[in-house]
């Protein structure tokens, strides 16, 4: 596969978190949205990279960092 960096929302839920176990299988860097602090560290232990806040928030700081 072309693309080693990944950025999904939704990675909680019903499609996200197979989708992300198998993103981890492959040896992907993760990049997932958190809305929760529960969610948050969820994902940080699997190894994901956390950009917490909605969607537009995360929208701006990536924005911001290209």
């Amino acid at each position: 596969m072309k693309y080693k960096n990944i950025f999904i929302t939704g990675s909680t839920g019903v499609v996200g978190k197979p989708l992300l176990k198998k993103l981890i299988e492959n040896n992907h860097e993760v990049y997932a949205l958190s809305r929760s602090e529960e969610s948050k560290k969820d994902l940080e232990s699997q190894g994901v990279s956390v950009i917490s806040g909605d969607i537009l928030t995360s929208i701006l700081l990536i924005n911001s960092k290209i």
